[in-house]
């Protein structure tokens, strides 16, 4: 029996999504690519939609092995001349717990920003959060 492909970033037209538990069920139409089961959470299944779901699936894929080897190549340009990333976290509309970091026109998703650094293997990274105009809760304060 033929292996099935690996999932990929999909449109609605593409997959079928279901819920059974904690998880959402990623069935493409075409069944030589595999069925995903995608831990959420039960809570959370309930509140999103399956646009909510997709984007947040299709958002965990982007982080594919050869789009993180050429973000990495690509990260260079994306640093100051010293050596500083500067950026926003924002919310994603359809998915608002999920927070994105914008570099530029470019959103990243945590795992992305994550395998982006896995660039700088033994390097230091200090994140430095400096409140900014939008609107935003106010962070908890140190106890």
């Amino acid at each position: 029996m033929a292996r099935k492909k690996r999932p990929h970033v999909a449109t609605p037209d593409e997959v079928r999504i279901s819920r059974d538990g904690d998880f959402a069920i990623i069935a493409y139409h075409d069944e030589t690519i595999e069925t995903t089961q995608y831990r959420v959470g039960s809570d959370r299944l309930t509140r999103m939609t399956d646009e909510d779901i997709l984007a947040l699936w299709n958002a965990g894929l982007a982080t594919a092995i050869d789009d993180v080897t050429r973000s990495r190549r690509d990260m260079r340009a994306l640093l100051s001349d010293d050596g500083t990333l500067h950026g926003t976290v924002e919310s994603y509309p359809n998915a608002p717990n999920q927070p994105f970091f914008r570099v530029g026109q470019r959103m990243y998703t945590a795992m992305e920003l994550a395998h982006l650094l896995g660039g700088y293997v033994a390097s230091e990274v200090i994140v430095t959060i400096v409140p900014g105009s939008g609107p935003a809760s106010e962070p908890p304060r140190p106890r």
